[in-house]
């Protein structure tokens, strides 16, 4: 083990069950389950893959436990109905063959959904206000079905141990149902349901209670927190450390810290300019005040990171996302001491929250093996032994870089030929914006790459067919980029004012138009 990681790849334990080291991964929805929350083979696969790449502890993302709970997506997993366990078996079997911990968050989103995804049924929440995004108002749940939702969500952890789970989850965070109760914005009763946060958390602490005596002591239970509303007139850190120790009396594992909901969105999945390891202040809060183990998310994207968080005591566990989806093999390099090899996450969203937003299964610009883990052809590709066969790669931006580094893994010897004086193509105007930066580490990481793998490498030389035909190759990829369409349907897109950052100048007036793009951050 390498001895610059040592917290990280210490054992840890949380109520019954032990882990073999402190990496979690993030709870996140991945939109692969089936329209009836079933799991796929697409599904296990995904997380197979994550585990066979050494992390500790696996969360599934957010799984409802009624149909009435269903979030704002068709393709969520479900644990409402006892035929969902036979297939939520072979997803614990597939984890549990690499020692990983494989834990089940249990939902129901409460407000924060809409008829649409509900079979027409209206969103159900502690009181008729509106969700501010999504605009329904729901119906306020009277006590005989907020009883009727704990025996749901019993039944649905009863379900998750019997499938092989090791712990089970409650997702009070986000603006669903839990913290819909516990928040001042979305619970104005004034039953004992509401008015005082003792009154506010009751639902919560019912609910713990109530899956702490199913389960029995010897089964672990946990629960995720927001640890700032992060709204203007919200919940804030100083009501979730007076929460916490309810939870713990009512029979809580362990906290898992994350932060924000729908209306606070970039709190709770912090795109490039945020963070990293934004929440990490909260979560040390929240270790303060907690006496079982804290868990905290936030958009820790280094092992270096991770372990400097453990090592100052703000956690006991750290919670990576997007950053095992960008490389599943982080905790495995960072094990072997191979960090830098760990192809970094630069935040962009596109392929997960921009695609899950779209109701497609989730994939990473930065990673083409993500969600393709289960396809005939995608496996994991080590290092083979020479082919013979020479590839010419015609486009050094990085799709062609991507395409090189794969050709020469699988053995070939490679060539890759790219027009300009420097690598990088599209990757070199991305990174020119403010905040905007990482994209030059991904760059970086693939340069590394096609350095290490022996790519000859030309620049300044063009192609045409006959230098292709010439140049002997067994196969040609070419990847020569594309250019955005013009925004026809915009008026005055063809105004002597307007340019796209294609047509700025690769040097100093790039970034005077980048700026310029960018002056409005939002």
């Amino acid at each position: 083990m390498n001895e610059a990681f040592a917290r990280l790849f210490e054992p840890g334990r949380v109520g019954a069950m032990e882990t073999k080291n402190r990496l979690v991964l993030a709870s996140m929805d991945d939109n692969m389950a089936d329209r009836d929350g079933f799991a796929t083979d697409q599904k296990i696969a995904w997380f197979r893959r994550k585990a066979q790449g050494g992390v500790g502890w696996i969360q599934t993302g957010y799984v409802y436990v009624t149909r009435r709970g269903r979030g704002c997506t068709y393709f969520q997993m479900g644990i409402y109905d006892d035929a969902h366990v036979p297939g939520l078996r072979r997803l614990t079997d597939a984890v549990h063959e690499y020692d990983v911990r494989i834990g089940i968050q249990i939902a129901h989103a409460g407000r924060q959904t809409t008829h649409h995804y509900l079979n027409g049924l209206q969103p159900e929440a502690p009181s008729p206000v509106p969700e501010p995004l999504l605009g329904e108002t729901p119906t306020e749940l009277s006590k005989v079905p907020i009883a009727e939702i704990h025996e749901e969500f019993v039944r649905a952890a009863v379900r998750g141990r019997e499938a092989g789970f090791d712990l089970v989850e409650i997702h009070g965070a986000h603006g669903y149902l839990h913290h819909s109760f516990v928040s001042p914005l979305s619970n104005l009763r004034t039953d004992e349901y509401g008015g005082s946060l003792e009154g506010r958390a009751r639902f919560s602490v019912e609910s713990v209670r109530a899956l702490r005596a199913a389960l029995g002591s010897d089964f672990t239970l946990g629960y995720r927190i927001s640890c700032d509303e992060f709204v203007e007139g919200g919940f804030t850190i100083d009501d979730v450390c007076k929460v916490v120790p309810m939870l713990e009396d009512a029979g809580i594992d362990y906290i898992n810290v994350s932060g924000g909901s729908y209306e606070s969105v970039k709190m709770m999945i912090a795109p490039a300019g945020i963070g990293p390891g934004q929440l990490e202040q909260y979560a040390a809060r929240v270790k303060q005040a907690a006496r079982v183990p804290v868990l905290s998310s936030g958009r820790y994207n280094t092992p270096q990171l991770a372990e400097r968080v453990l090592e100052s005591g703000s956690a006991d566990y750290v919670v990576v996302g997007r950053a095992l989806i960008a490389d599943p093999d982080f905790p495995a390099k960072a094990r072997a001491g191979r960090a830098e090899e760990i192809r970094p996450c630069v935040a962009c969203e596109q392929g997960c929250i921009d695609r899950w937003f779209s109701a497609l299964d989730i994939t990473c610009v930065g990673n083409p093996e993500a969600g393709r883990e289960g396809l005939e052809g995608w496996e994991t590709i080590d290092r083979r032994a020479p082919t013979g066969r020479h590839v010419l790669v015609v486009g050094g931006g990085p799709a062609g870089l991507e395409a090189a580094r794969t050709a020469a893994l699988l053995g070939n010897t490679v060539s890759l030929w790219e027009g300009r004086d420097v690598l990088g193509g599209q990757l070199l105007l991305a990174a020119r914006p403010p905040r905007q930066s990482e994209w030059g580490e991904l760059l970086s990481w693939l340069v590394r790459q096609v350095e290490q793998l022996g790519v000859e490498v030309t620049l300044g030389r063009t192609a045409d067919p006959g230098a292709i035909v010439g140049a002997g190759a067994d196969a040609v990829i070419v990847a020569t980029g594309a250019r955005p369409a013009p925004p026809r349907w915009v008026e005055g897109w063809d105004s002597e004012k307007v340019v796209d950052a294609f047509a700025a100048d690769p040097s100093s007036r790039a970034q005077a138009v980048a700026e310029a793009m960018c002056r409005y951050d939002r």
